[in-house]
């Protein structure tokens, strides 16, 4: 007896957000899904872990709210009730004293003893610069901005900021927080994704970002 044509079998190499997605989506499309990973753990970059009483995230760990698709698969996924406003809170130590700053709030950019006049004013006069070198960027493409990725984030700064800016925001933030490279190696273009990135509100779960994945990794049938 003929029991029709049998379902097509796709494989998905690595259970980082992108390989889950990825199952999850050729899952919904009715194909029988395979996911292979090397580690024991599904979540790759967005991972979290609880250690010694601490919740720590073993990579991604800003999300901001122009992350427009991946607000879409929470939802999708029925877990917008779990995720909610996060921190944007930064500390920027200066001479033994610790600045802290909301990156979305101007109000604190302007009041901040972390840098001067002179640089906040370079700041501020550098933001619609900012604004449209951050339109013409594409994740997928620099076609439309190429010089971006060949300046480095340092020159970027030298020509559109301050050195106390460089020093202060760009290599705390960059080198020290959020790439761990120095500016210096870095390419400006990406500089622009991180900034943008910072200058939104943020969410997150009390259960962290792993949340995602691991909720993506039991609808993928992964393991």
């Amino acid at each position: 007896m003929e029991t029709g044509r049998p379902t097509a079998t796709a494989v998905v190499v690595g259970a980082g957000i992108a390989g889950l997605t990825a199952a999850w989506r050729l899952r919904q499309a009715g194909l029988v899904v395979r996911v292979l990973e090397r580690e024991p753990t599904a979540g790759g970059r967005m991972r979290t872990v609880d250690h010694d009483g601490f919740r720590i995230e073993l990579g991604a760990s800003i999300l901001g709210r122009n992350y427009t698709g991946m607000l879409r698969l929470i939802e999708e996924l029925g877990l917008s009730h779990q995720f909610g406003p996060s921190s944007t809170l930064c500390g920027f130590d200066r001479d033994n004293t610790v600045h802290r700053l909301r990156t979305d709030s101007r109000a604190d950019l302007l009041r901040t003893r972390l840098i001067g006049p002179r640089t906040k004013a370079a700041v501020f006069r550098a933001l619609p610069n900012f604004l449209a070198h951050r339109k013409r960027l594409d994740w997928d493409t620099m076609d439309r901005n190429t010089y971006l990725d060949t300046l480095s984030a340092t020159q970027y700064a030298r020509r559109h900021l301050t050195q106390e800016a460089i020093d202060h925001l760009c290599e705390p933030l960059f080198g020290g927080g959020i790439v761990l490279a120095s500016p210096d190696r870095m390419a400006a273009a990406d500089m622009l994704f991180y900034t943008a990135k910072l200058l939104v509100p943020h969410f997150n779960s009390p259960q962290g970002v792993g949340l995602l994945t691991r909720t993506l990794a039991e609808r993928s049938a992964w393991g």
